[in-house]
């Protein structure tokens, strides 16, 4: 047997063996949490009902779907914090990573917008019976399929995608994974639930002046580090008024992933998606058009976040002013609203520290109807305004004035370059990238420091600087944040030639 065919039979039989390590271990894990006691009696969703009437849910059809579109390289489903537990599943899935639905799945990502929240409802639309996974006919699939929303996909595609699904559940026994995984499972909606119980519900109702239906708050291990509000839940025959919102978990400061302070915006927003929507449903025909022109000038950078339409643009950003009043009427998080309002405008709402300004920051004891008609007003007077705004979002950018010593040229015996910003920046938050046609600046990167907070020190091993070469180094914008939350506009490539 030759050199390289022993290595490649040496690692195949590794990777058999260890799956065999993890099918076995599985196995018995499953026996023992079989007369395990959960938090809800399902072996197929850990969950718990809060006092603010928010219940959290680790559900495995959540757990799969996002495993399938994660291996298709959906980037949204992603999540990069829980290496290990996705090594796990990685693991166990190997020997079907090349299954049909993950082609499949890559062909209608590209064809159509199936991705984003569109993948995490098609979670919610199928149910498992005796080891099946089976459309639930609980939705009512023409209306499903009528909304606007939903014309990334088809009705056909989603038939053919649930045989799909169902045949990879079967063929990796991907339910064995699920409930071996129970007490872990148990672990993080009890620390999440240590969080989410902080959210204020009644200040929600008190504003709107309705009451909020029960939100089901399912955490998913495999969503990536995004959230989405199911659109169209209410499109079942017999819909138990719940809400249904999914979002990723991650690590603060302790052991266990959980729901993390900075997500409690997050959940604000998806269940004021619930008072707003209406809003917009009853009020767009008066500022449609203006919207109309926006979404011309923006349509590339919502594309790109899933909002395909003006109508969308519209309630996504109106949804956000009214999330944000409630973490000021509540003065929670209060610090945080001018870093919520540049995640913002950096996302594309270039608008939206203007809206704030002019719609809520000094009235937001108004009622919905006060302010929901300032919010029209602006938008109107959005068109009209462009370049000014514009001109506003990109005066809050931080730049580079000044390079020490001079831009191009520098001595061989250059111990440092000093790197000056116009604007205070968030120290320790920084990065270089290798310029493409040019040798990497000889930094030594370990000793490349803040000398304060405009003021970036690149330490240099002078041993390298040999004359008449030339080195080159790339700022990349986003790698570089000012105290206000504004990145770069662009990147910044450097050329030296050594003298």
């Amino acid at each position: 047997m030759k050199k390289g065919n022993q290595q490649s039979y040496f690692y195949n039989s590794l990777l058999f063996m260890r799956k065999i390590f993890f099918y076995l271990f599985f196995v018995v894990l499953s026996g023992l949490f079989a007369h395990a006691d959960p938090l809800s009696p399902r072996n197929d969703q850990v969950c718990l009902r809060l006092d603010n009437n928010i219940q959290l849910i680790i559900d495995e059809r959540i757990e799969l779907v996002c495993t399938v579109f994660r291996l298709a390289g959906a980037q949204e489903y992603i999540n990069y914090q829980l290496f290990d537990y996705i090594s796990e599943v990685d693991d166990f899935v190997y020997n079907n990573k090349d299954h049909p639905i993950i082609s499949f799945i890559k062909d209608i990502r590209d064809n159509y917008n199936f991705a984003y929240s569109i993948a995490a409802k098609s979670a919610l639309m199928v149910k498992i019976v005796n080891g099946n996974i089976v459309y639930d006919n609980a939705w009512n699939l023409k209306k499903t399929f009528s909304e606007e929303y939903e014309q990334c996909w088809t009705e056909d595609i989603f038939r053919e995608y649930v045989g799909l699904l169902d045949d990879f559940y079967k063929k990796s026994n991907f339910h064995l994974f699920f409930i071996s995984h129970f007490q872990f499972y148990e672990k993080i909606v009890e620390e999440s639930a240590k969080t989410i119980s902080k959210i204020n519900v009644p200040v929600l109702e008190q504003y709107y002046q309705r009451r909020v239906f029960p939100v089901d708050l399912y955490l998913g291990l495999s969503t990536g580090n995004n959230n989405y509000s199911i659109p169209g839940i209410n499109n079942q025959k017999q819909w138990n008024k719940h809400l249904a919102i999914v979002i990723g978990v991650e690590y603060e400061n302790n052991s266990v992933p959980s729901i993390s302070n900075n997500q409690i915006y997050t959940i604000v927003h998806e269940i004021s998606h619930f008072f707003v929507a209406p809003l917009i449903e009853k009020t767009f025909r008066h500022f449609s058009s203006e919207m109309e022109t926006v979404f011309s000038v923006v349509k590339n950078d919502m594309y790109s976040l899933g909002y395909s339409s003006a109508r969308s643009v519209a309630g996504e950003w109106i949804n956000e002013i009214f999330s944000i009043r409630y973490f000021i009427a509540t003065a929670e998080d209060k610090n945080n609203i001018d870093e919520y309002i540049a995640e913002n405008e950096e996302r594309g709402f270039i608008w939206f520290g203007k809206a704030i300004d002019e719609t809520i920051l000094n009235c937001h004891e108004n009622s919905v109807s006060e302010s929901l008609s300032k919010i029209i007003q602006f938008a109107k007077s959005l068109p009209s305004r462009w370049e000014t705004i514009q001109a506003e979002y990109l005066s809050k950018k931080p730049f580079i004035i000044d390079i020490q010593p001079s831009f191009k040229e520098i001595s061989s015996n250059t111990k440092m370059i000093k790197v000056i910003f116009s604007e205070s920046m968030m120290m320790g938050i920084s990065g270089m990238l290798k310029l493409p046609d040019y040798p990497m600046i000889p930094a030594e990167f370990p000793s490349c420091h803040w000398e304060n907070d405009t003021t970036f020190v690149i330490k240099l091993n002078s041993d390298m600087l040999i004359s008449e070469n030339e080195f080159g180094v790339r700022f990349p914008y986003y790698s570089f944040v000012s105290k206000t939350h504004y990145r770069m506009k662009d990147n910044y490539d450097m050329i030296f030639k050594v003298q």
